[in-house]
């Protein structure tokens, strides 16, 4: 049974179907997310992808972007766990302020 269509302004009436199921997909639970893009760029992940594989699409071009910011927030709590690092940062910082004020 098809999801119920729910007409909105932001969308131009076309509707957007709504779910808050989750559902499962090789054992990891997945969420439903309902996101708007314009004509021209849906029809271009249709030819691209086929209209099933748009979801792994999105999903495999977003996760770099979280996997990365998480490991940047890694490193710098790394760098900030190390005193001898700090010590040679905070010592740089203040050698570059002095020169800055010559």
């Amino acid at each position: 049974m098809p999801l119920p269509l729910i007409p909105t302004s932001s969308n131009e009436g076309h509707g957007t179907r709504v779910s808050g199921a989750k559902v499962q997909r090789n054992a990891i639970m997945m969420r439903q997310l309902v996101i708007n893009v314009a004509e021209a760029i849906y029809q271009q992940l249709q030819d691209r992808v086929g209209p099933r594989g748009i979801d792994r699409f999105i999903e495999d071009a977003v996760r770099p972007h979280l996997d990365a910011s998480s490991e940047l927030d890694a490193g710098y709590a790394a760098m900030a766990s190390d005193p001898d690092r700090e010590r040679e940062a905070t010592e740089w910082a203040e050698a570059l302020i002095g020169d800055a004020c010559r």
